[in-house]
Formats: structure tokens, sequence, C-alpha cells
């Protein structure tokens, strides 16, 4: 169960004014588990935020917003969680026991340029200390999200956007989580009824083995047979390719022709070397037609 307490200041500028206006958005978010809540426990999370706004003359908007975050670990999803743990020459299986209630602060800034003639860009990003779920620990946290759309003519139009995120355990300073996923969307409208379409997206991810944040020993998952799997590290390096034929003559009168494909690599961003496969494949055709009957 959660409750949001949320209030809102706004002031405005005079008329001509280089400065706008300006905003700010305070949140207050308790979550519960649904039995606590009514037995009067705390709250599994409590999240405040202030979220500030200011518009500046010519369509310029920056926004700049600290949070603090608290969160304790509900030691029920960590149920099939053990750690090995060594005796001597030997090696044991000893259940594991979730990290205490961390409480972190960070900061979130965003830039958005106005709407030119030609291009419009955003970016924002998130910095600071974050509650880390899959250890239950906390850890260094850097978002970076960017996005541009460019439209050189009438015809051409392209969106760029790269997502980049990464958590750094607090303790040992190694990674445990990275992702970066570029995407690039194209359109060209050859005519009034023919339009190309591509959209490519590339999605890199590496997970580290999974650490007792405290002793720092393997972290195992018990599986339904008794036995138990490893959390070792893993990377991902997936691409994602369409292109899409779009004729529409008349409205109710279509013809889509598409192809799409979906490919994997070792090396992240290598693009072709010995290592990438293609996955999986498929084309696509789409006709419909429609009859007036007067």
């Amino acid at each position: 169960m959660d409750i949001s307490i949320s209030n809102r200041y706004s002031w405005y500028g005079a008329r001509g004014a280089q400065l706008e206006s300006v905003s700010s958005f305070l949140t207050v978010e308790p979550i519960w588990k649904y039995g606590d809540f009514f037995s009067g426990q705390s709250p599994l999370e409590a999240k405040a935020s202030l979220s500030m706004t200011a518009n500046v003359r010519g369509g310029w908007s920056f926004g700049l917003t600290p949070v603090v975050f608290s969160a304790a670990f509900d030691s029920s999803a960590y149920a099939r969680y053990y750690r090995v743990h060594p005796i001597g020459t030997r090696r044991d299986t000893v259940k594991f026991t979730p990290g205490r209630r961390v409480g972190v602060a960070q900061l979130q800034g965003r830039i958005q340029a106005p709407q030119f003639s030609t291009f419009s860009a955003t970016v924002s990003a998130t910095y600071g200390e974050d509650a880390e779920f899959l250890e239950t620990s906390h850890a260094q946290r850097l978002d970076v999200n960017a996005s541009l759309d460019f439209r050189p003519t009438p015809q051409i139009r392209a969106t760029a956007s790269m997502l980049h995120q990464e958590f750094i355990r607090a303790a040992g300073g190694t990674t445990l989580l990275t992702t970066n996923i570029p995407r690039l969307r194209l359109e060209y409208q050859a005519s009034r009824y023919v339009q190309f379409r591509f959209v490519g997206q590339y999605d890199s991810r590496l997970v580290d083995g999974f650490r007792d944040p405290v002793t720092g020993e393997e972290i195992v998952f018990r599986t339904g047979n008794g036995g138990f799997s490893s959390s070792s590290r893993i990377t991902s390096n997936g691409l994602r390719a369409d292109w899409l034929l779009a004729i529409v003559p008349s409205p109710g009168r279509v013809i889509y022709v598409g192809y799409g494909a979906s490919l994997t690599e070792a090396e992240p961003f290598s693009f072709g070397g010995s290592s990438t496969k293609r996955t999986s494949d498929g084309l696509f055709i789409k006709l419909s037609y429609q009859y007036r009957i007067q």
C-alpha cells in the first residue's frame, strides 16, 4: 500500500521577463506491505523529493530535483538467496540475511531545449546513492538520458537517444550493473503516399555475480529441486533493426512491407565481428483495401 502527499508552488514573472516561471513540487511517498500498514508498522520504503523547474524566455527549461530515500529489504523476497561460506577446505551454503535499512540521497537534473525549426533536445541525469535491491545494500548510481530530434527537411526526421545507467557498489567500488541503450529512428516521407522508416536499438548490459554485501561471499539461489544455481557474471549485447515501407494511396487502402532482425554478440559494439550472430529475423506484409458501397 502506498500513499502520495504532494504540494505545488508556482511563481510567474512579469510579461516579457527573462525568467518566465518557477515551480516547485514537493512529494512524500511512503510504501507499506499491506499487512504492515494496518498493524502500524514502519513503511517498507519512504521517498521525499522536491522537483524544481524554471522556464526561461525562449523556450528553455531547467529542472533540479533533490531526493532522499529510505528502504528496508523484505526478507520474503530473498527466501531463495544463500551464500557460499568456506569452512576450511570445504564450502557450505548458509542462509542469506538481507542487509539493514539504508538511507540515501541523490540529485536529478534536466535541461530541455526549445523547439527550434530543425531540432530539439533533452538531457537528464541522476547522480548519488541509491538502494540496491539485488544484493540488499546501497550503491553509487549514475543515470544519463539524452535525446535529439532532428528535422533537416520537411521530408526527413531523425530521433536519436542514449541511455546509460550504472550501479557501483559502495563497498569495494566494483561495478554491479551497467546498461547502455542507444536508439535511432529515421523517417523519410518520399511523397504524400510513401514513407520509409528505420528503427535500430542496441542493448548492452552487464550484471556482476551477486555478493553478500557484508562478507563478500558468493550468493547462490535455491532451485525447485533442492539444488543451487550460481549468480555468475552475465553480459548481453543485442542489436535489433526494423525496416518499414508504408504506402497509403488513400484512406482505407494501405500496403506495409517490413523486415526485422535481431543479433547478438560477445563483445559490446563490435558490429559485425566474428562473435556477431543472428538470433531471429522476419518479413511481414500487410495489405488493406476498403470498399465503399454507395
